[in-house]
């Protein structure tokens, strides 16, 4: 028995790799400590998680572009709390849509022409978010559109 038992010992002490995968639990007996299962287990979760981040990121990098007319939400419109770039649409159905832009570096650049009831004609590349009927466009491009 103790014979079998040096005969281990040596082994273990000899290859890393057993001993990283390999407790002894008995005198006789070598048990994994990552079984099959806790394998299959990862790896699923691992690819859950993967295809749930490359379907968000598949959603979140559409882009559009819209042109209209760019005006401060809260001094020409009074709808916001404080100056918010809101650039207004006219859908097909002639109905005016306003995109109220989130504030960052390229919205806060292009704010100072139209607050104070100024108004300007622009094109904006973003992604859009809509949340209780209030459609929030994130700016990455922001262009004055020259008139003729």
């Amino acid at each position: 028995m103790g014979n079998t038992l040096r005969r281990r010992t040596i082994l273990i002490e000899q290859n890393h790799f057993l001993c990283s995968l390999y407790s002894v639990t008995k005198l006789n007996k070598l048990k994994p400590i990552i079984t099959p299962m806790k394998k299959l287990k990862l790896i699923l979760a691992l690819l859950a998680g993967l295809a749930v981040a490359s379907v968000t990121t598949a959603l979140a990098d559409d882009e559009v572009t819209i042109t209209g007319n760019m005006v401060c939400g809260k001094c020409t419109l009074h709808e916001t709390a404080s100056c918010q770039n809101v650039v207004q649409v006219t859908d097909a159905d002639g109905k005016k849509v306003n995109y109220y832009l989130k504030h960052n570096d390229i919205s806060k650049a292009a704010h100072d022409p139209i607050c104070g009831g100024g108004s300007e004609k622009v094109t904006v590349t973003g992604t859009v978010t809509e949340k209780d009927g209030k459609k929030t466009l994130t700016p990455t491009k922001i262009d004055v559109v020259k008139s003729a």
